[in-house]
């Protein structure tokens, strides 16, 4: 839905799933894609329905138009989307986005991942779907990538080039997801880098982890 109000806007884009091959999985990733959507702005929570998360929006940009001197304050914007970025027989995996802009100095954007196994409904984390002592092969062939994409050099120092790790050490968080590519671990901005260097977006290749990934997991078109 897209809806909009004076200087207000409005944008909630999300899929509906309609069946599965497991009882009671539809409503398992229809309640985590609609509890993402509905999460509240200002406050802790999650409102009732996608309409109320909108009337809420619009309130709370009324308010701050009474205390503005020039009737308005700045244009308010609230974008919400969750995409379906890879599915099999056995995984699916959500990308969440979101950018608002509530005045300020910039819009505030962020990716989120969560991936589900259509067998169990769980949801899964890393040491779900890689086997076991992944970081060993993996984190090695994750930082290769990253100072890549990032224009560093092997051995050069990761905090002296502007990046927070712990311990300046690199390594792999939890925001990770399949594609039809590879997977992607995700760094939102000011994760580890300052804002205006935006996020990191570390794709890596299937046919790099295609070891590390347990076979119930492994793409079935994936590049091996």
């Amino acid at each position: 839905s897209l809806t909009s109000k004076g200087y207000a806007k409005v944008k909630l884009t999300y899929p509906y799933i309609t069946e599965s091959t497991n009882f009671g999985l539809t409503d398992v990733l229809n309640t985590y894609v609609i509890d993402q959507i509905q999460n509240a702005v200002f406050r802790e929570g999650r409102y009732k329905t996608p309409q109320f998360l909108i009337e809420s929006f619009f309130a709370e940009y009324a308010k701050a138009a009474q205390n503005n001197p020039t009737g308005h304050p700045n244009f308010w914007t609230l974008e919400r989307k969750v995409d379906v970025t890879y599915m099999n027989t056995r995984i699916v995996s959500f990308m969440f986005f979101e950018t608002s802009y509530l005045g300020g100095a910039h819009p505030n954007t962020n990716y989120f991942f969560t991936n589900y196994d259509l067998v169990t409904g769980a949801k899964l984390q890393a040491k779900d779907i890689l086997v076991d002592g992944y970081e060993t092969k993996l984190l090695p062939i994750a930082e290769k990538e990253f100072r890549k994409i990032r224009n560093l050099k092997p051995d050069e120092d990761l905090k002296k080039a502007g990046f927070e790790f712990p311990d300046n050490k690199f390594h792999l968080n939890n925001n990770f997801g399949f594609t039809t590519d590879g997977i992607v671990f995700f760094y939102n901005a000011y994760e580890i880098a300052p804002y205006a260097w935006g996020h990191t977006n570390l794709l890596i290749p299937y046919s790099e982890v295609k070891d590390l990934i347990k076979a119930p997991f492994y793409p079935a078109d994936g590049k091996k």
